[in-house]
């Protein structure tokens, strides 16, 4: 297995620019069978499998990331926009394959306003509603495939609040 991780952050005042990739490559040099597997494929009328892989592992994951925090007083709190954006190359699940994909996510977040120990976010996961699978299980000697969709675009409110200190 070999690979490499890297990541990098950039700021210019109100803005932060981050970015980071990993890739992994996973070769196998030596792939054995016993011959009382063989026979058994061979008598139930089966190919022996000639390769295999590492499930569930794809060779590339990106991800980058804007975060906008501007001086300005709202409320008597600070409001931030953040954007996050993933990629990741397609891998082998079991017996199937699962496609690449990319998404975004975003939020805005308020936070302490009037000096309250509370952040206030509105996000928004899978911004532009990317149909992906995201997992998959499968049985190829019956022919059965089946994929696991990421969700939809989600959204929502959330509160925090900090007890003691802030």
């Amino acid at each position: 297995i070999r690979g490499f991780e890297a990541n990098a952050l950039v700021n210019f005042g109100d803005l932060t620019i981050g970015a980071n990739t990993a890739y992994t490559d996973i070769q196998i040099e030596q792939f054995r069978i016993p011959q009382a597997l063989i026979d058994a494929f061979t008598a139930a009328g089966q190919t022996p499998p000639l390769d295999t892989a590492v499930s569930n592992q794809p060779r590339w994951q990106v991800n980058a990331n804007l975060t906008y925090a501007p001086q300005w007083d709202i409320l008597g709190g600070s409001l931030s926009f953040n954007a996050d954006l993933h990629h990741q190359s397609g891998y082998r699940a079991v017996e199937t394959s699962i496609q690449e994909f990319t998404t975004v996510d975003g939020q805005i977040t308020l936070a302490h306003p009037r000096g309250l120990p509370v952040d206030v976010r509105f996000f928004m996961r899978n911004v532009f509603n990317a149909l992906y699978q995201s997992g998959a299980a499968s049985n190829a000697t019956i022919g059965f495939f089946t994929y696991d969709y990421a969700p939809p675009r989600t959204f929502g409110l959330a509160v925090r609040y900090a007890f003691g200190v802030h």
